[in-house]
């Protein structure tokens, strides 16, 4: 099964959600600007520094292949809602797969075959710390 790799990065300084770009693992930096693709693959990586951020100064979530029942893409760090369900989760990833845990006992693994269970996303750790006290 082929999945789609995207991330998205919340930068911790300036405590804002982006789109990832250019992920450059080689140079240590992240960047939500398209256009940087071509300035590196051309040498001009010192031109892009107002618009990179090393990695160590964001958190990574990567997509999961999934969507929600309104069609929003769901990304490691997303909250969940479980549609009939009283509370909700938190995706993670897991070696090998993506995984919700809650206030419910142990992980469950997050999967296409759960087609029947509609979840909806309603924030992420990042933005929304205080739903995820409501999780504990």
């Amino acid at each position: 099964m082929n999945r789609e790799i995207k991330l998205r990065a919340w930068d911790k300084d300036a405590e804002i959600m982006y789109q990832v770009e250019v992920f450059n693992l080689r140079e240590g930096f992240v960047s939500n600007e398209k256009y940087l693709g071509e300035m590196i693959n051309v040498g001009s990586i010192l031109e892009c520094h107002t618009h990179c951020l090393p990695i160590s100064d964001v958190e990574l979530m990567q997509y999961t292949g999934l969507k929600d029942k309104n069609g929003k893409e769901i990304y490691s760090g997303d909250l969940l809602k479980i549609e009939g369900k009283p509370s909700m989760c938190e995706v993670f990833y897991e070696t090998p797969s993506f995984k919700i845990k809650g206030d419910f006992e142990g992980s469950y693994i997050l999967s296409r075959l759960d087609s029947h269970i509609r979840y909806d996303v309603i924030g992420n750790v990042w933005e929304n710390p205080d739903l995820l006290e409501k999780t504990k």
